[in-house]
């Protein structure tokens, strides 16, 4: 298991697309809806370019202040 922090706006995109194009089992996004929006753009940039769906797998670990997306669904 590998951490990698985001350092600025978009890194969290960023650290996503290199970690689902190095075949990593999982990704866990830990933060709050900026976080999961971030990560998730990584995972859409890999899945363009491969014209395919990553197998890389997305969790989910809220940590936000609002987590608008954790009330949407229920969490």
């Amino acid at each position: 298991m590998t951490e990698h922090f985001t350092a600025a706006p978009g890194h969290g995109t960023t650290l996503a697309e290199a970690a689902v194009a190095a075949g990593a089992h999982a990704v866990v996004a830990v933060g709050g809806d900026g976080t999961v929006n971030e990560v998730v753009q990584g995972f859409l940039r890999c899945r363009s370019e491969a014209g395919a769906a990553p197998s890389t797998r997305l969790a989910v670990l809220p940590a936000g202040t609002g987590n608008d997306l954790c009330l949407h669904f229920g969490w």
